[in-house]
């Protein structure tokens, strides 16, 4: 099984075999012989590679004079860091303290001063001037550069003096606040830097004045500056439009609105002196003007991963003295809010009457947080408010172990409120919209979608001018709207009563009053966080202890918190000794750090830089939310998320799907010869002859023709994948380890190994990852356990593609050049249609739409359909008579009803969905075509909504039947929840949800931003995953018992019977709770009725097929696979050859899809026959399973095909 990549030479850019990549050597062109890789650096290669065994070199030596300062090595992330200096890029840098950004910020301006010019390091601060000098001086020492400092702490001598360097520019790098930079501005741009390092970033741009100042330091002026930021707000505006159209006319003038932007945009990049570095801790650049250096210098700054939490969440119903005294020392303990300050102080007196030293923490009492810290105080008492300061005012990862609360947290509001507190105003909306109070679902979401917007300050202010009665702008007039809602709701019983039955919420009654208690999720998240915090090497582990004191807050906290916390454990099943003992572990690792205590070899296997490679960039957002707000950066077109994990730190980046794809070459003459021939991109031996796919973002027509403009509409504007494998190139030389994440299945192996073998001379390990769903839980399993490419399953895949190559460029054109001119009765050089295709499993499919067809007309039967009684009604077939009466007979006699039989029967729930399980009840209750349902269901993986959807499993794996279990316990009762395995073994599982949130909770968590999306979720995949939730949760339910009848209805005096079965009560409803999908039917009573209408109707007996039909035949008859029926299913119907009724969704063949399809059958019926189609899907799976071999099937392919004539190609007159 080998490949040969046309474009793939990372030296000069020309074909190269998979071999070759795969040792991580260049073509053989350009290196004849094969040398050991480490021996690559010392040749004189040129092209990329050459490039980036330059820049490695680079890095050693600046790796020499940091260790001869520091006397140790680069951290990886210092090494990632510099090599995007040094290639030219600009970049932001969020990470935690202990990762060595400042000193990398100081060795990396004294080597830019060195070899490029002069550099300009600014800091929020004096002290940070001063030890930012104190990291950069010996640098600069040791390569000669001359390093000024500028604050205003310096002596009047030393000030003056260095004041005068600076504007004789007497200096290679100068270090000053950014007062300095705001006072001296005009004096600074005089001079041209090669690098700007930017410290604290957060502190110095706090104001949207600095971030225009820093850029016109680089080179802009004021009037490029203003240019940029219209070009910014311009390139929103139609990126907007591009994306909500598919009118070819539109995208094509708003791509070249773009075009014109890009070009202007280079020309003010040309403008920029040198690059530019932001460093930060928590990466909280909240000024919109951070857009320009987006555009301008291709990154983002980001935020802190708060998403990467390694905390033990656990509950018990012990009193909290019980609990601390076990836990010891290193302690914070967080009251209810409703209970306050005075609570705090009762409960550290009673942890010191029983030997607990405790102090409480707030606002006016902060100083006993050094002693704290110093290990004179063991436990802080405070209240859970989700601003307190215990809460986000202390970050000690080395003395903070555990959090224990004292009550649930949550948050108190008067029901009939007084005051307009916009945060209560949102969270009562979102439970009236909860609990069945759907009218206020639209004002909800604007609500809160406004609300995440505000800052702490914002809301701060909104709520004083409510409160002072000033309603002005829209948005106090939408609260206030809201407020004018909640009073009157409160004031209804029943609003109050579905509350109280909800389970999730209190109310209680104090002073007459009642007052609405809420689980305040957000305020846990912040305060166990505390005990869980990154740091250079990891993430510390912590334990949080809920001390419940209410069965319905600590519930609707779960339920809250089910996208974040997957797993709620009892404190008392907890082996505390072990997990103190992680926990006490990852504190002196900490401690390490901070001291500098760490070995070399420490160094280098403390912290990894990972790169993932998945498909897709909504999978990739997806992954990267899990984790906080990443930074963002382009690389040669290739956006790529960048995030902390602790133990590495994780780039994130797209594919886009396949990359590569069979080249058109042909050269049948060869077959003559006896030579190696070459089959639309295939040699005789297997060996597939690859090349880049361009996309038109006109039309998206997809194609590998090697020209420059759009095979179908002549466009100019293509997507190569070539340039993304450019950008993914220069991402795998920054970083430790390249994973590919492409999904779990044949055609993702394929598309991953492609990928792999063009990356591969540039990494330094490449290795799969495969993960199921798209989940926090999942993703880290994954990266800390991955396996070698599966070649068996990239040899099933390449066949799959050979075999549609060379079945459809060999028959296709007969279809063009023979069978269309006679079909139109137009001479061929007239007229020939290039859209007309055949494809082995299409046509065997095509023909069950025709057969259908035939039989369907063939069936048209006529039937009586008689009404008697009270508003009864049967139908009765011609057949079902003994002679053929007239309409009088029927009239004339007498209906007879007659209960045969009553029977209770067990009905059990149906398996999980498959992907043609799925596809079909998609098609028959959604009216989904299976096209679209394959779209939405891909949204739904890549978001991280449900398992991988092209699968033929049923299996339910553990994960599966936990998360059933905790839904249908808390909605129906334990004793409803019945677990089922379904299947056994494999690494595939059925189509479930990946989480225990129904799709109303769902809607809700979106609406209010507790889930951030990818993408916007319409109604249709809300729709979708409802379907999947429900099947699933009902496979995990008990059965249900039915009686059912068995009845006879017949017309006594003509000898017409009929018998039928029907449910006439569901006795226990069990898994139809949430999946009704039995229909019961009440029974005309037993006895004789007179006829009293009769009339007489014809109609087709055989059912034309559906979309959801010819799924379940692909499945029952051996063709198509998971990854391949809608798309089987979406060509018959864009090409024509098969039309959908509109109102009964029924497939109708048309003339052309029959005329080809006879064509075919008649001509070629033993390429494109049922049986030899099974059978080649037959060896596909063989070969993914390691019992065939690609190389034969794909030979045997060929033989099948090579010596059929093809009208039309060059070589056609030759043959």
């Amino acid at each position: 099984m080998k490949a040969i990549y046309r474009d793939g030479c990372p030296v000069c850019g020309g074909a190269i075999s998979s071999d070759r990549l795969a040792k991580g050597l260049p073509c053989e062109r350009c290196l004849p012989e094969e040398v050991p890789r480490d021996r690559l650096k010392e040749m004189n290669l040129g092209g990329p590679l050459g490039q980036y065994f330059k820049i490695e070199k680079e890095v050693e030596e600046a790796e020499r004079v940091f260790h001869e300062v520091t006397k140790s090595v680069f951290w990886s992330a210092q090494r990632a860091w510099l090599i995007r200096a040094l290639r030219g890029e600009s970049f932001s840098i969020v990470a935690p303290t202990g990762m060595g950004k400042s000193t990398f910020g100081a060795l990396v301006s004294v080597l830019f001063a060195k070899k490029f010019g002069k550099s300009y390091v600014i800091l929020p601060t004096t002290p940070l001037v001063e030890m930012m000098y104190k990291k950069a001086k010996p640098f600069a020492d040791i390569l000669g550069v001359e390093v000024v400092k500028i604050h205003s702490k310096m002596s009047k001598g030393e000030r003056k003096e260095a004041l005068e360097k600076f504007e004789k520019g007497e200096f290679g790098v100068l270090i000053t606040t950014s007062r300095f930079m705001i006072n001296k501005l005009d004096e600074l741009t005089k001079f041209k830097f090669s690098l700007i390092f930017v410290d604290d970033v957060d502190s110095v741009l706090k104001s949207n004045k600095n971030v225009d100042r820093i850029l016109q330091l680089l080179g802009l002026n004021e009037e490029d500056l203003k240019e940029l930021w219209n070009i910014v707000n311009k390139e929103k505006r139609i990126m907007r439009y591009l994306l909500n159209t598919n009118d070819p006319e539109k995208r094509l003038s708003f791509l070249e609105e773009l075009e014109e932007i890009e070009e202007r945009v280079k020309e003010l990049r040309m403008k920029v002196n040198g690059i530019l570095i932001f460093s930060s801790a928590t990466g909280k650049v909240r000024t919109n003007r951070i857009a320009m250096v987006r555009k301008l210098l291709n990154f983002e700054p980001g935020g802190t991963s708060e998403g990467v939490r390694n905390v033990i969440d656990s509950y018990t119903r012990e009193g909290f003295v019980k609990v601390v005294k076990a836990l010891g020392k290193g302690g914070l303990v967080f009251v209810p809010a409703d209970k306050g300050l005075s609570f705090a102080e009762e409960v550290a007196r009673k942890l010191k009457e029983n030997g607990v030293s405790a102090e409480v923490v707030s606002s006016e009492r902060v100083n006993v947080i050094e002693a704290f810290e110093r290990g004179e105080v063991s436990v802080l008492v405070g209240v859970a408010t989700h601003y307190g300061v215990l809460t986000r005012g202390i970050d000690l990862p080395h003395v903070i172990r555990y959090a224990v609360f004292v009550g649930v947290p949550r948050l108190k509001f008067k029901l009939k409120m007084d005051e307009p507190v916009p945060r209560a105003i949102v969270n009562v909306l979102r439970i009236a919209v909860e609990v069945g109070f759907e009218e206020y679902a639209k004002i909800y979401k604007e609500l809160a979608k406004r609300y995440r917007s505000l800052t702490q300050q914002a809301v701060e202010m909104l709520k004083e001018r409510l409160m002072n009665g000033i309603v002005e702008t829209d948005l106090e007039k939408l609260f206030m709207k809201g407020f004018e809602i909640i009073r009157n709701l409160a004031s209804k019983p029943e609003f109050v009563e579905r509350v109280r039955r909800s389970g999730f919420y209190e109310i209680v009654e104090e002073g007459g009053e009642l007052y609405l208690l809420v689980p305040d999720s957000a305020t846990y998240l912040q305060a166990s966080g505390r005990t869980s915090r990154l740091y250079a090497g990891g993430v510390t582990k912590g334990l949080s202890v809920v001390i419940v004191d209410s069965e319905h807050l600590f519930n609707g906290l779960k339920k809250r918190l089910r996208w974040v916390i997957e797993n709620w454990y009892p404190f008392e099943q907890l082996d505390l000794g072990e997990l103190l003992k992680e926990i006490d572990e990852d504190r002196r690792k900490v401690l390490k750090v901070l001291r500098g205590e760490l070995s070399t070899n420490e160094i280098r296997n403390l912290l990894k830089t990972s790169l993932l490679i998945v498909e897709s960039p909504n999978k990739a957002r997806t992954i990267t939310n899990f984790f906080g707000r990443p930074s963002i950066r382009t690389v040669k077109g290739v956006r790529v998320y960048e995030i902390g994990l602790g133990n590495r730190i994780l780039y994130v980046t797209a594919s886009g799907g396949h990359t590569n794809d069979l080249v058109s070459d042909s050269d049948p003459l060869c077959i003559m010869e006896g030579g190696n021939c070459l089959y639309y991109g295939i040699e005789e031996n297997g060996t597939q002859h690859l090349t880049s796919i361009k996309r038109c973002m006109v039309c998206g027509t997809q194609f590998s023709e090697e020209i420059n403009r759009c095979v179908r509409c002549g466009s100019k504007y293509l997507k190569n994948s070539k340039e993304v494998i450019e950008g993914l190139r220069l991402l795998a030389e920054e970083v430790d380890e390249v994973l590919i994440g492409t999904d779990p299945d044949t055609e993702g192996e394929k598309i991953g190994w492609d990928v792999a073998n063009l990356v591969n001379p540039f990494a330094k390990k490449v290795l799969r990852v495969e993960f199921h769903e798209v989940t926090k839980r999942a993703l880290l399993e994954a990266i800390d356990n991955p396996r070698p490419f599966n070649f068996n399953l990239v040899g099933s895949q390449m066949l799959r593609r050979a075999e549609d190559r060379l079945i459809g460029f060999t028959l296709s054109p007969k279809l063009w050049f023979d069978l269309w001119p006679r079909y139109t009765n137009t001479p061929v050089a007239c007229k020939i249609s290039r859209n007309l295709s055949a494809g082995r499993v299409q046509t065997p499919v095509l023909g069950w739409v025709i057969k259908r067809y035939e039989e369907y007309k063939r069936s048209r039967k006529k039937f009586y359909i008689v009404s008697y009684g009270e508003g009864w009604r049967e139908t009765f077939p011609e057949d079902s008579f003994g002679l053929k009466p007239t309409r009088k007979d029927v009239e004339r006699s007498t209906v007879v009803v007659k209960y045969i039989e009553r029977w209770e029967e067990t009905v059990p729930p149906r398996p999980p969905f498959t992907t043609d399980s799925l596809l079909e009840e998609a098609n028959e209750v959604l009216r989904l075509s299976a096209d679209q349902t394959m779209k939405l269901a891909q949204d739904l993986f890549e978001m991280g909504f449900i398992t991988y959807h092209r699968t033929d499993s049923v299996r339910v794996s553990d994960v599966g039947i936990a998360l059933a279990k905790e839904w249908i316990a808390q909605n129906f009762g334990e004793e409803l929840f019945v677990p089922r395995r379904w299947g056994q073994g494999g690494a595939h599982e059925a189509i479930r949800p990946t989480r225990p949130i129904d799709a109303d909770e769902l809607k809700l968590m979106i609406e209010e931003g507790t889930i951030t999306t990818a993408k916007p979720l319409t109604n249709k995949h809300l729709q979708l995953y409802d379907l999947i939730f429900r099947r699933f949760m009902a496979s995990q339910m008990r059965e249900a018992k039915v009686r059912k009848l068995k009845l006879e209805i017949s017309l006594e005096e003509l000898e017409a019977i009929i018998t039928k079965d029907l449910v006439e009560e569901i006795v226990e409803a069990g898994w139809t709770l949430v999946y009704p999908r039995i229909k019961v039917e009440v029974p005309p009573p037993e006895g004789s009725y007179s006829v009293k209408e009769v009339i007489v109707r014809s109609w087709n007996t055989v059912p034309l097929y559906s979309q959801a039909d010819l799924i379940r035949l692909m499945k029952e008859r051996g063709l198509g696979r998971p990854s391949t029926y809608a798309k089987i299913v979406s060509t018959l119907m864009e090409r024509k050859y098969v039309i959908e009724s509109p109102k009964q969704r029924k497939l109708i063949p048309t003339k052309k899809g029959m005329s080809v399809y006879f064509y075919l059958t008649e001509n070629y019926s033993d390429l494109v026959s049922e049986e030899r189609t099974r059978k080649l899907e037959e060896l596909m799976d063989a070969i993914s399973e390691g019992k065939a071999s690609y190389d034969k099937v794909v030979r045997s392919v060929i033989e099948e095909v090579k010596w059929i004539p093809i009208k039309g190609s060059p070589l056609s007159n030759s043959l």
